[in-house]
């Protein structure tokens, strides 16, 4: 997954080989604030051999991805603690940003659990876009075919298409075609 970090220090491989892809991020429309749009440009791509290091900045200073290219690939990392009030994000190719904050990811999956143990009035719960993104994100590719799960995962779809007037599902899958052919370039 292509992220950044809410910390600082640097990796070492210590044994196989890694391809650091390393990319900007423009944000182009914030939708809440945990999730936004933007433009994902490469910045550099660098191939990491045993006992290369490569630094990790913070945050949208250092956005990458890093590729395993070996049966075996072991890095060794040095950091610093998390900043305080700070959370790693998550970026897609097809421009999509989303900030993991944890109480929010916590609470749509209780929302999630909560689908399997019996049926419940969601919409008396005051859903907000932030919940509708966090639990589509979390439940993407999700196997589960629960009635109420299936049924509060079409009202946040609609919530966010509504809303903002992006399908998620489809953000997904350009991502998912995107890393397919990148991916396979390195094979």
């Amino acid at each position: 997954m292509i992220h950044n970090h809410h910390f600082r220090g640097a990796f070492q491989c210590l044994e196989g080989f890694n391809v650091d892809s390393e990319y900007k991020f423009k944000t182009l429309k914030k939708f809440t604030k945990f999730h936004s749009t933007g433009n994902l440009e490469p910045k550099r791509i660098r191939t990491l051999k045993r006992g290369d290091i490569e630094s990790i900045n913070f945050q949208d200073k250092f956005i990458h991805q890093n590729h395993h290219q070996s049966d075996l690939t072991i890095n060794l990392c040095f950091r610093t603690h998390d900043e305080t009030g700070k959370n790693l994000s998550n970026f897609l190719y097809s421009g999509l940003k989303y900030e993991k904050n944890q109480l929010s990811i916590d609470r749509m999956m209780r929302l999630f659990s909560f689908t399997r143990i019996d049926h419940f009035d969601f919409k008396k719960l005051n859903l907000t876009l932030e919940d509708a993104f966090n639990f589509l994100i979390l439940s993407y590719d999700s196997s589960a075919n629960h009635p109420h799960f299936l049924k509060l995962k079409k009202f946040m779809e609609i919530k966010v298409e509504e809303e903002t007037g992006l399908k998620l599902e489809s953000l997904f899958q350009q991502h998912e075609k995107e890393l397919a052919r990148i991916e396979e370039q390195y094979e």
